[in-house]
């Protein structure tokens, strides 16, 4: 299994566990301690995911707490399934999203950067906008989509420059490398 791979699931699995109330995330007040609460009543509700520390919980990380309260729909501080669903699903695509801007991004690097450079000049660039408009129309359009920000129709030298350096920064990712 390839790192790209092993990381996307390492951090779905993670999420996964991290959010769906299987392990309680301490809300640490400032002042002292708590004693932990007796466990609930047959029938009671659940504690929440930001219950008071236990000896088996951690701190959230912040990338787990903005997940929580971007996804939290119900204010319950917990995911629900539903709530869970609609996150892995987001973290998903992006993961996704960023892997077809690297892999896009080396291609043309191979195709287009003939001195080995590393990096597209505006000249090349220019070349590869005009290939991937008339080979790869459907990518071409995605990418006007996203990086078209005078909404004409098509990307100009200043969104074209954009484009490069958004993909170049996700083929430099650490542990990211697409191969050719």
């Amino acid at each position: 299994m390839n790192p790209a791979t092993l990381s996307s699931r390492i951090f779905s699995a993670t999420l996964f566990l991290a959010l769906s109330g299987l392990r309680a995330a301490p809300v640490v007040p400032s002042g002292p301690v708590a004693p932990p609460a007796a466990a609930p009543a047959p029938g009671a509700p659940e504690a929440p995911l930001l219950a008071a520390p236990s000896a088996a919980s951690r701190d959230l990380t912040p990338e787990e707490a903005e997940v929580l309260k971007r996804y939290d729909k119900n204010g319950d501080g917990r995911l629900d399934e539903d709530e869970r669903m609609a996150a892995h699903q987001v973290v998903t695509r992006m993961a996704l999203g960023a892997r077809v801007g690297q892999v896009v991004y080396t291609r043309l690097l191979a195709t287009f950067d003939r001195e080995h450079r590393g990096y597209l000049t505006p000249a090349e660039q220019a070349q590869a906008i005009v290939y991937l408009q008339r080979e790869r129309p459907i990518l071409y359009q995605a990418l006007v989509r996203r990086f078209d920000r005078n909404r004409d129709g098509t990307l100009d030298a200043g969104e074209t420059d954009t484009l490069f350096r958004a993909l170049q920064r996700l083929a430099r990712r650490p542990g990211k490398v697409a191969k050719q």
